[in-house]
């Protein structure tokens, strides 16, 4: 069968990925055409701590067995030929601390210290980082402070879990006002944005509960 390597790959809740291809625990799938990085093949990260570069930290985990063709990067590598072995658990605490070596580039000795240190929220809710803050919101921690905060990055992240949408309304950013109609919320309000983008999105959400 040739040489193997195992890796990491993310899956949302129904274990697809973003192409909406279905994955089952313990098979194993293969395509004819060559791999190419972000195009086309079954992607993978060589190391757990890369996944939360690329994917959101509520994202399901297996470890995979990659054969055939591999083209890799600094980060991610693709195949034409995986399988997909176990789901594994990491605990959000985790997620939040892969997301902060990455931002700040430790070494693989580094990020074990780091993950055996305590863990202490406040100390990533007041990251210097807005992708650390971000994780954090999208891990559903210290939404009643970050949904203050000053990167419009982090506020988004806040209204996608559903939080203070009756304040992020109001929010000055438009993206951040997009991010409230996609939750449903509020849409009588924003069909009239001043905005052109944020009332088109908010049509279409309440064009989708009319069907």
């Amino acid at each position: 069968m040739g040489d193997s390597y195992i890796g990491y790959k993310a899956f949302n809740k129904d274990l697809k990925c973003k192409n909406d291809f279905q994955y089952e625990i313990g098979k194993c799938y293969e395509m004819e055409d060559k791999p190419i990085i972000c195009e086309h093949g079954f992607h993978y990260c060589n190391e757990l701590r890369y996944l939360f570069v690329y994917y959101p930290s509520n994202c399901r985990i297996c470890v995979v067995k990659a054969y055939g063709d591999i083209i890799s990067n600094n980060t991610k590598s693709c195949t034409n030929k995986i399988e997909i072995l176990e789901e594994i658990e990491v605990s959000k605490e985790d997620r939040i601390r892969y997301v902060y070596a990455n931002e700040y580039n430790y070494t693989y000795d580094e990020l074990q210290e780091l993950l055996s240190k305590p863990f202490n929220i406040n100390d990533y809710i007041n990251d210097e980082a807005p992708e650390v803050r971000v994780a954090v919101a999208r891990q559903g921690y210290g939404l009643d402070k970050l949904v203050n905060d000053i990167s419009w990055l982090v506020r988004i992240a806040v209204a996608e879990q559903g939080y203070g949408l009756d304040i992020l309304i109001n929010d000055k950013d438009p993206d951040v006002r997009i991010a409230v109609a996609r939750q449903g919320y509020g849409l009588d309000i924003l069909v009239n944005d001043e905005d052109s983008w944020v009332s088109e999105v908010a049509l279409r959400e309440k064009e989708k509960g009319l069907k």
